[in-house]
């Protein structure tokens, strides 16, 4: 009798899904989440670029991402309760 097939082993790595023509992914952008890259943020951060902002892309939502994203806030003219996160109403704005 053949041996049974070996299990495969999964080598999925956790990511989110990059953003598409500008839809916001649902995962708030936070400095929380420096440890990982993430392909949201790596979106995020190439638009601040070609936005003029200069930041590294990536893909890591640092302290660099979160100045940026508060001088994009008060640039704009944006209310938001907590500067420096990315949230929808952030994104829309970027990538209006």
């Amino acid at each position: 009798m053949p041996a049974p097939p070996a299990a495969k082993r999964s080598t999925h790595v956790a990511t989110t899904k990059p953003a598409v023509a500008g839809s916001w992914s649902g995962h708030y952008l936070t400095t929380h989440d420096v440890g990982h890259v993430r392909a949201d943020v790596t979106a995020w951060q190439e638009k601040m670029v070609a936005a003029g902002y200069h930041i590294t892309v990536d893909g890591k939502y640092g302290k660099q991402s979160a100045a940026a994203t508060t001088q994009f806030e008060a640039t704009h003219g944006l209310s938001v309760e907590h500067p420096g996160i990315v949230g929808p109403q952030v994104w829309s704005a970027l990538f209006k």
